[in-house]
């Protein structure tokens, strides 16, 4: 790959560019990005944006769920070889690109989501702290799929109430259809 960037220099020439005003090390990270580009903007027409402290804390901030751990990024190491075959001095050398991918990015659903669902700290009355015999995990996944409950309704009530998974539904049901037959033989 660096033979052929030495020749084509598409590297080289790109990555400059697809980082604007950002450090290389910031590539990976639009809202990043994005928020350096405004803020060169902001200084070219003379104005400055003001910041918010990363110490902001509230007083029983400490007994709530941390914000941190959210964002998750498979490691390399585990990402499944199953990448497309296309150079054609050896076609059966697997690539790094893939079709039909999928990205989320939590970090730009969360404002809207709390601007859809007027969610926040000035308006919330109650903040979840702890819900006995749930795990941190199985709380931060109900936190993040309440807002859609239609949708996640199976696994937010199996995590949070206990309830049987559609598998264990289906073999009891299952068996509640065999036990009729099984007592007329």
């Amino acid at each position: 790959m660096e033979e052929l960037d030495e020749r084509t220099t598409d590297l080289q020439l790109a990555m400059p560019g697809l980082c604007g005003y950002s450090d290389f090390s910031q590539y990976k990270s639009q809202p990043r990005r994005v928020c350096d580009k405004l803020h060169y903007f902001a200084l070219s027409k003379g104005q400055v944006f003001g910041s918010t402290s990363d110490q902001m804390v509230e007083k029983l901030d400490e007994h709530t769920i941390a914000a941190s751990g959210l964002i998750v990024t498979l490691p390399a190491h585990l990402v499944a070889d199953n990448g497309l075959c296309i150079i054609e001095e050896d076609p059966n050398w697997r690539t790094n690109l893939r079709t039909q991918v999928y990205d989320l990015d939590v970090s730009a659903s969360d404002p809207n989501g709390i601007s859809c669902l007027n969610v926040s700290k000035a308006t919330t009355k109650r903040e979840l702290c702890k819900i006995k015999g749930v795990s941190e995990l199985d709380q931060r996944m109900a936190g993040i799929n309440l807002n859609a409950g239609h949708v996640n309704a199976v696994e937010i009530a199996e995590s949070l109430f206990g309830l049987p998974s559609l598998e264990q539904m289906l073999v009891a049901f299952q068996t509640h259809l065999a036990e009729p037959a099984a007592a007329a033989a």
